[in-house]
């Protein structure tokens, strides 16, 4: 009875539907521990010893879209629980081990369950809420999983200082968001779902407007450069002496605090300039990690993190929430899935693009990769606003004609 959503209290309903996203972004959590676990392994290069960060992201890239195709099959709510379980035990469990491929093993785990609750913490709104109030939750759904990432991130830090094995442990916060799951949120109406359907097409992927396809190839070479500071910051941190282990936690979770802001303010940016909010986002995001790259002082560090972090919140939600609008309620779960894998495809490749360029230029670790990251988001802004403003002007000179 507690289960069914006409009789559950609305506040529980929401606190439930959002609580699937809490661990959205958290595949960082361990970053304040890439330092650590370098030394731990000299033998192994700093690109492997970084794909315990980014590997997540390659599972995420394959199961999301998965997802969006089991969705319509097997009962989401099943797929949630599951999705919970494999987060929890992949990202803690190697908390016991010291051998690096088992490590690597859980973290694909974790990647996979993230590539269930990721998708499905956006594809279940619309179903249960519309209008505004669904709008509204997208960008709420993004600054839950900062508010995850930002605690992950914090006890990450805190237990890096004391054994890296430690870092893992954040990754059992996701046990409340199974807690809640398993008690109070409602099997998914399939027949709701499943009507928006089109019965004629046997694939999926011919099922979506080719403009879902073509956001998500943007998405991918933007999160190239976004999660370049990521995978950097600790070394940059650490490595020139400006902080610890614990202050790059820190700073990690400041830049979440932002994203979590500029995601629950992007509903009002967009109301405010319309299509524009886009190319405004590349520009804070841009500037921000351009501002950390100039930085040699922790506080600079956070306070342009922060900046930072308000343009990835604002973009991401801008992409999530133009995937939802051109997909029928049926696959909305898929296009937000390929929103999802564009991102951890970009979360992947780019340790691979900055050693491309290290080995091309030298010196792009750290500091020199996070500068390239901020002036080629603020580069990517520049562009769309250049094609918003020529559509623009392109769509008055046709009004005038006619």
């Amino acid at each position: 009875m507690r289960r069914d959503a006409k009789t559950l209290s609305p506040f529980v309903m929401l606190i439930t539907v959002l609580s699937v996203g809490l661990q959205d972004i958290s595949a960082g959590a361990v970053s304040p521990a890439i330092s650590a676990i370098c030394q731990s392994y000299p033998s192994v290069s700093i690109g492997m010893i970084q794909m315990i960060v980014t590997l997540p992201t390659l599972a995420i890239c394959i199961m999301a879209p998965v997802y969006g195709w089991l969705s319509n099959r097997i009962q989401p709510r099943r797929l949630i629980i599951y999705g919970l379980l494999l987060f929890c035990i992949g990202g803690s469990l190697p908390v016991f081990l010291n051998n690096l491929p088992l490590i690597m093993i859980c973290r694909v785990a974790l990647g996979v369950g993230t590539g269930i609750t990721l998708p499905a913490a956006l594809a279940i709104i619309p179903v249960f809420y519309e209008g505004k109030k669904r709008d509204k939750l997208i960008g709420f759904n993004q600054a839950v999983g900062s508010i995850g990432c930002i605690f992950m991130q914090q006890i990450g830090g805190y237990f890096a200082d004391i054994d890296w094995h430690l870092s893992f442990l954040a990754y059992l916060m996701g046990l409340f968001s199974l807690v809640l799951v398993l008690l109070f949120l409602p099997d998914i109406p399939m027949e709701k779902v499943l009507k928006t359907a089109d019965k004629e097409r046997k694939s999926i992927f011919s099922c979506v407007s080719t403009k879902i396809y073509g956001l998500a190839g943007v998405l991918f070479v933007a999160m190239i450069f976004a999660c370049i500071p990521t995978t950097n910051l600790s070394l940059m941190i650490e490595g020139e002496g400006i902080g610890t282990a614990t202050n790059t936690g820190t700073a990690m979770a400041v830049y979440s605090v932002g994203t979590m802001l500029g995601s629950a303010a992007f509903g009002y940016m967009k109301k405010a300039v319309g299509i524009y909010v886009l190319p405004l986002s590349y520009f804070f995001n841009g500037a921000g990690f351009f501002g950390v790259a100039m930085s040699h002082s922790l506080m600079a560090v956070i306070m342009f993190l922060m900046l930072a972090g308000f343009g990835t919140g604002a973009l991401l939600c801008a992409y999530l929430a133009r995937a939802e609008e051109l997909s029928r309620l049926a696959y909305v779960a898929f296009s937000v899935s390929m929103m999802a894998a564009a991102n951890g495809l970009g979360n992947f490749i780019h340790p691979t693009f900055v050693s491309l360029c290290d080995s091309l230029f030298g010196g792009v670790y750290g500091r020199g990769a996070i500068k390239a990251s901020g002036v080629s988001l603020a580069a990517m802004g520049m562009i769309l606003l250049i094609i918003y403003l020529v559509t623009a002007k392109n769509r008055l000179n046709e009004k005038l004609l006619d």
